[in-house]
């Protein structure tokens, strides 16, 4: 996906487009493994919403550090690798922005593109159990 190579530059309709299409493809994903990591999510946006500059350098860990989170699970469930793969991509193309004034924007649009894969997911019948 040529878009999350740089999270700051991706355009509402692409992350739209790229969130339906990957929540579709998620729906064999347990909904709970996807919210587990979610609420990960949720913290690190209520975080930034403080609007505290040294809070950037504690997002951007935990930022980082969801990727090992993501591994374990994969690693315990084929059927979530799919989504490490995406995560991290676009975890990465967070990361290319750290330091720049683009960085908050890039956290902004990752959170809204998480939020509405997993809107997507639940749309399109992801698994319950």
């Amino acid at each position: 996906m040529e878009q999350l190579k740089n999270m700051a530059t991706i355009l509402p309709e692409d992350l739209v487009r790229i969130a339906e299409e990957k929540g579709k493809e998620f729906t064999n994903i347990k909904t709970n493994q996807i919210r587990n990591f979610y609420s990960s999510i949720i913290e690190m946006k209520q975080m930034m919403q403080n609007d505290e500059n040294e809070k950037f350098d504690k997002i951007h860990t935990q930022l980082i550090l969801l990727q090992p989170k993501l591994a374990y699970a994969a690693g315990r469930q084929q059927a979530v690798k799919p989504l490490y793969d995406f995560i991290t991509k676009a975890i990465h193309g967070v990361a290319v922005n750290k330091g720049k004034e683009t960085y908050k924007q890039a956290l902004s649009n990752f959170f809204d593109l998480i939020e509405a894969v997993v809107a997507y997911h639940k749309f399109h019948g992801g698994k319950d159990n």
